[in-house]
């Protein structure tokens, strides 16, 4: 049996100042993360929010008979035929049915001459070579302007894995063993554009009089922390919910829905 020489105490304090070192950089480039996060988070909600105040105005201009307030709502699937690859994973998993179906939501909001579009996605995301498209043809069918049509994407991890890095590795890795990718059977991207264009639409022809209100409750337990201070001084993701080296967690959570 080979014995292992001692390691100098030397070596290990210098082993220690590298690691807390290390450590000290991760900490830093995860504040500087957070802080593009909130000031991301806070430029969506400012751009929502003008959004919302040139469809509804103020107070004194819904009041006026002329100008009544309008809003229309419209659902049109968007699932991908099974056997289709899933986002949300590091490796490549294709879907073996549907539990629910996938769709995406419009909301038209019309008041005087000024009309905006939200429409929200089942899915992990929409790149910028889906939402341009889908926001001119929608403009072109509704006269809505496509700066006041928002597209996005509610994260859903089981939804279709259609762009992005992940998706070229997937692809690349089809061809390089089948010599195709049969995913392109289907042609999901075009399909996506047509289905939210569609979704606008219709949202667009349900509008009816309406009145816009706002409310929110309490939920605690359905969002949580994923980044927790660890008792060797470290800050871990997902390390477990019953992980006993467990501090407390990174920080707060909001549990207000509205």
């Amino acid at each position: 049996m080979k014995c292992r020489r001692p390691i100098r105490a030397a070596t290990v304090r210098e082993r220690c100042r590298v690691r807390a070192a290390t450590v000290r950089e991760r900490r830093r480039k995860r504040r500087t993360g957070e802080e593009l996060s909130i000031m991301s988070l806070k430029t969506a909600l400012g751009i929502w929010l003008l959004m919302l105040a040139a469809a509804a105005g103020c107070a004194g201009v819904a009041a006026r008979p002329e100008e009544p307030f309008a809003a229309g709502v419209a659902a049109v699937d968007i699932t991908p035929p099974v056997g289709y690859r899933m986002s949300g994973y590091f490796y490549e998993r294709l879907s073996t049915g549907v539990a629910d179906p996938l769709r995406a939501k419009a909301l038209v909001l019309r008041q005087g001459g000024e009309r905006i579009a939200l429409v929200f996605c089942d899915l992990i995301g929409v790149p910028a070579t889906v939402s341009g498209p889908a926001r001119r043809l929608a403009s072109e069918k509704t006269g809505i302007p496509a700066a006041n049509i928002l597209v996005a994407a509610t994260h859903t991890h089981t939804g279709p894995l259609y762009d992005g890095v992940l998706r070229q590795r997937f692809h690349d890795e089809a061809v390089s063993r089948h010599g195709r990718d049969p995913q392109e059977a289907v042609d999901y991207p075009a399909e996506l554009i047509s289905k939210i264009v569609q979704a606008v639409v219709q949202a667009d022809a349900a509008a009816r009089p309406a009145r816009l209100a706002a409310g929110a409750a309490e939920q605690p337990g359905l969002a949580f922390n994923r980044r927790f201070h660890m008792k060797d001084g470290s800050v871990r993701f997902n390390p477990g919910p019953l992980n006993p080296d467990i501090v407390r967690p990174a920080g707060p959570v909001d549990t207000e829905m509205g």
